[in-house]
């Protein structure tokens, strides 16, 4: 690595900041400018790509071993990020996004190093237990989930169980490309990058974050992002407690046929399971299976599922200027053995039937007690009604119960 790109990378500028801390109190100033620099208010790194986030954790852990003052005033912004970093880490301690699983405890012993918050103390031993000696006496964790700054940064997560779920995304850099990761059963399965068409490889817009919210029955992150004439609007959801993920693309502007991709994990094997275009995905060993579900493919073959060269592919031959492309994740063994449909739903306007580039809706229906009905605005928000049910919100996500009624479980206003 060059001198010039060696002062650009933060993780260098870490390890030159902290060199002698010991012996130069002019070095703590200078943790003091990397902290402010990279950190911001919430704790979470600015530029560092996620995968280092742990490298830099453990130079502050050492940097603690050798002057345990420098840490002094700064106790509050060094725990936000070790929090940030458990948020963005896999069960094994190994960070999103990471080529190979770490399967080490390094993570939990800087955690603990670094910061006296028992809500991280209690993390830490439930994933590495060898590292608690007694946590019957520690406190509540902090939340799992994270996100809602300034950055395009989120993380879904509904607990921090070892087998547990997660939804990461990262649309940091500048472009339609963004580094996402879904976790089934406590390891990765889809991801890193999700990608839209070929011809918006190269942008130069930087994404913005739109939306943002975690309770006790979904988390929801949105962002876009502006390709030449082309706006993407990306949507994911995580249901808490029910195995479901929502990951969906609305594409503004194209004249074309759009689609979007995202990867697939080594060892899955994808199989198709309906009739209707949906893929099953079958790990090795003990990991399980999922079932990808193109929402509306059933009244629209044009739009398919496929797999390639190690990703998904969901593509559309929507015609106009407005498309939304939803794909439903489901890993609930016990669900999939019921009889599963799914079909696309008639959005009414003023008693009319809108077309497809201004209103999507669909359900899909798990035997005969569960239904979810999902609903997009894709121009702008109108009451509008769909089996009966009226909103003029852009986003509903929902169950659908016997008695015809719709439940929200998500709903993003204007």
């Amino acid at each position: 690595m060059t001198l010039s790109r060696t002062l650009q990378d933060p993780l260098a500028k870490l390890q030159l900041a902290l060199a002698d801390l010991h012996e130069a109190t002019a070095n703590r100033a200078r943790v003091e400018t990397w902290l402010d620099a990279e950190l911001d208010e919430g704790g979470v790194p600015r530029t560092l790509p996620i995968p280092r986030w742990a490298e830099a954790l453990a130079l502050l852990s050492k940097a603690k071993s050798a002057d345990p003052s420098w840490i002094l005033g700064h106790e509050d912004r060094v725990t936000s990020f070790v929090k940030a970093c458990l948020r963005f880490a896999r069960p094994d301690g190994s960070m999103c996004f990471r080529a190979t699983p770490l399967k080490s405890d390094m993570l939990g012993r800087c955690a603990l190093h670094l910061s006296n918050d028992p809500g991280v103390a209690r993390v830490v031993a439930w994933w590495f237990p060898k590292l608690a000696e007694d946590d019957d006496d520690l406190g509540a964790p902090f939340l799992p989930a994270g996100g809602g700054n300034e950055l395009p940064l989120a993380c879904l997560r509904s607990d921090w169980t070892k087998r547990g779920e997660w939804l990461a995304v990262d649309a940091r850099s500048k472009g339609s490309v963004t580094q996402v990761e879904l976790g089934l059963n406590g390891q990765p399965w889809l991801g890193s990058d999700w990608r839209t068409g070929e011809d918006l490889r190269a942008g130069v817009a930087q994404p913005q974050p739109i939306y943002w919210s975690t309770r006790s029955m979904a988390d929801v992150f949105e962002w876009s992002v502006k390709v030449g004439p082309t706006k993407v609007t990306r949507t994911v959801v995580l249901l808490r407690g029910q195995k479901l993920a929502l990951l969906a693309e609305q594409q503004d502007g194209l004249a074309s046929p759009g689609c979007w991709s995202i990867g697939l994990e080594a060892g899955l094997e994808p199989r198709a399971f309906a009739e209707h275009g949906g893929l099953r995905l079958d790990a090795s060993g003990s990991r399980g299976s999922a079932l990808a579900i193109p929402l509306g493919a059933a009244s629209q073959p044009g739009k398919t599922l496929s797999s390639s060269d190690g990703k998904l592919i969901l593509q559309a031959t929507d015609q106009g200027q407005r498309r939304w492309l939803p794909l439903l994740m489901s890993w609930d063994g016990l669900r999939h053995k019921k009889a599963m449909t799914w079909r696309r739903l008639t959005v009414a306007e003023k008693s009319k039937a809108v077309p497809s580039d201004v209103a999507f809706a669909a359900r899909i229906s798990f035997g005969r007690d569960e239904t979810l009905v999902v609903y997009r605005s894709l121009g702008p928000p109108a009451l509008r009604s769909f089996l009966g049910h009226q909103t003029n919100a852009r986003f509903v996500l929902g169950w659908f119960n016997a008695e015809g009624n719709i439940q929200p479980i998500v709903t993003i206003n204007a």
